[in-house]
């Protein structure tokens, strides 16, 4: 028995020290889900849309901590202010006071963006909005529009939608983008929308600008911007009646609610639907980057052994890259331009020296002055063993998809040409044995094509001898053994556009889609059928560019000069081709 009760004894002390112990050495306490809830508004102190204004301070409350962040960058108060009034936060609350005398008769709006947050993690209460008047009635007039990618009319969210009034003696009206800070100000949603609710009967300009530093001004080159050519004027949205909301005064308000924390769900369902959408056009506006105009020389460098890249900051117009320490009597390099007219690209058929000294400049304007080596970074042992093991050969890249009907087989040289054997080689179609040849039709001779009525449905094999193509480092290949396999007819199907013209345009691009890769492109100028045929079955886009300037390809704008983009636009449905079958539309341009 008194063993028992020494053995329960220690129990005893044992479990007191583990508690003892666990209390000593406290565990922290895991961490819930991340807040991603924005404040709520709760209620304003005087209420929100008060007339007769006549207060210095107004308090607003959220149903949690807040803080603001950025307020004097954010805030946009309509109609502006010589002094900012003093905003603090006030636990669950901020607190505004006016360090001015308002206005009679006006109707202020305090547009707070994503200043106020909540202090945990910086959810913004975003686009809230806080309007008054100081006299009896409120302004009660609304803009709506929406905006979007000029380039591929996607909708685009959080855009600053900008208002101006004429009413700046020192700054012309088409320049207050540049210098000043809007009348008033809103936020595109999610879907590209935007409203301005409570404005005045008055024209203003109308902006859309991407703000990337928070200035509310259009002052950096990466910021893409949209504008209407005319003033805009506001309009009244007429409330329909409805008997299940007798309250007069909130019909006649409704026009005023601006963003849904201001009230809650069930209530802006009810006000939606008294709202007629469809009386007054949306206004679109189409984001766009100006290109800066002015050229710049950003480096030069050699990509690969015998391969300078000249590389400029817009599409060059009429370069020049004069070689001007080094003299050369032979025609020492091959230019190649880019693709997208950027780039200029130097193959040397001879290197020179082992650095080199050029002048750049383009269109009559001298850039800059660079000097590159062209001697290629010092290989390891390794590699230099192993390259004195093996000799180096040339690797040309064969088309990697069969040829459709009407369409040559290529293949591409990582190294532009220097001697070629047109010699046809053997050919073996299905079970026949035939002769072919290439054929080099750039003038960079880094492409070389064969072209030929292929049959359907039909395996084809090749036998090129070593050696046919010597590039311009002297290096060639062994014998290559390309093949492949034909589809048959049926297995593909055709995309036929009748177009009609509306607008007038020296050019049209169609283009089609799938996906995001652009699968073909045709260029027209006037009403007639586009054929698409021999496409895989898949489900494609159609896009048509309308090419102004005609020249091949989409423009952006530029406000300087109050050009818009080029506009685009993308047939109303998608198309979906199924293989042996025609699909037909009809679109009018």
């Amino acid at each position: 028995m008194k063993k028992l009760r020494i053995i329960f004894k220690v129990v005893i002390v044992a479990l007191a020290l583990a508690f003892l112990s666990r209390c000593a050495n406290p565990v922290s306490p895991s961490g819930g889900p991340k807040d991603t809830k924005a404040p709520n508004f709760v209620k304003a102190e005087p209420p929100l849309f008060t007339c007769n204004f006549d207060k210095k301070r107004i308090r607003v409350y959220f149903d949690e901590f807040v803080t603001l962040k950025d307020v004097s960058q954010q805030l946009i108060i309509s109609p502006p202010m010589n002094e900012s009034p003093k905003i603090t936060s006030r636990g669950k609350s901020i607190q505004i006071d006016f360090e001015e005398p308002l206005k009679d008769s006006t109707t202020y709006t305090l547009f707070f963006g994503d200043a106020i947050v909540d202090i945990t993690e910086n959810n913004p209460a975003s686009n809230f909005l806080y309007v008054f008047s100081t006299g009896d009635v409120l302004d009660s007039l609304t803009l709506k529009g929406k905006v979007l990618d000029a380039f591929n009319n996607d909708p685009l969210p959080n855009v600053s939608l900008l208002l101006y009034l004429d009413n700046n003696d020192t700054i012309p009206y088409d320049s207050l983008p540049y210098f000043v800070k809007p009348y008033f100000m809103t936020r595109s949603l999610s879907s590209g929308d935007f409203t301005f609710n409570n404005l005045p009967d008055k024209p203003f300009k109308l902006f859309a600008l991407e703000d990337l530093n928070g200035t509310l001004t259009f002052d950096q080159p990466a910021e893409r911007i949209a504008f209407v050519d005319s003033l805009v004027k506001p309009y009244y949205i007429t409330p329909a009646k409805v008997d299940s909301i007798p309250n007069d005064t909130l019909i006649r308000q409704a026009d005023s609610i601006v963003h849904d924390s201001l009230i809650n769900k069930q209530l802006k369902d009810k006000l939606d639907e008294l709202i007629n959408h469809d009386e007054h056009p949306l206004i679109e506006l189409k984001l766009f980057q100006e290109t800066d105009s002015i050229q710049k020389f950003l480096k030069a460098s050699l990509i690969k052994p015998q391969n300078i890249a000249f590389i400029f900051k817009n599409k060059v117009i009429d370069p020049s890259i004069e070689l001007i320490d080094t003299v050369i009597e032979n025609k020492w390099f091959i230019r190649e331009d880019g693709v997208v007219g950027d780039t200029i690209f130097y193959w040397l058929t001879q290197v020179p020296s082992d650095s080199l000294t050029f002048v750049i400049a383009d269109n009559g304007k001298i850039l800059d002055t660079t000097r590159i080596s062209i001697v290629p970074i010092e290989k390891s042992r390794r590699q230099k063993k192993e390259e004195e093991t093996k000799v180096p050969k040339m690797k040309p890249e064969f088309m990697r998809t069969s040829p459709v009907p009407g369409q040559p087989f290529f293949v591409k040289f990582p190294y532009p040409i220097k001697s070629f054997n047109p010699t046809p080689f053997m050919m073996i179609e299905g079970e026949d044995t035939l002769t072919s040849q290439f054929t080099i039709t750039d003038s960079i001779k880094r492409k070389a094509i064969m072209e030929r009525d292929w049959l359907e449905s039909t395996r084809y094999r090749f036998v090129i001898p070593d050696s046919v193509f010597i590039d311009i480092r002297n290096l060639s290949h062994d014998t290559l053994y390309p093949s492949f396999n034909t589809k048959a007819i049926a297995d593909y199907g055709n995309f036929y556009l009748d177009i009609s013209i509306e607008k007038e345009c020296p050019n049209y691009i169609i283009q089609l889609f799938e996906g995001d890769k652009k699968s073909r492109e045709m260029s027209v100028s006037e009403a007639g059928r586009v054929s698409f045929e021999y496409l895989n079955p898949a489900t494609y886009e159609v896009k048509v560019i309308y090419d102004m300037n005609n020249n091949g390809e989409w423009d952006t704008g530029d406000y300087h000069y109050r050009i818009h983009p080029e506009e685009v636009n993308f047939f109303p449905k998608e198309i979906v081709v199924r293989a042996n079958w025609d699909v037909v539309e009809s679109w009018e341009l």
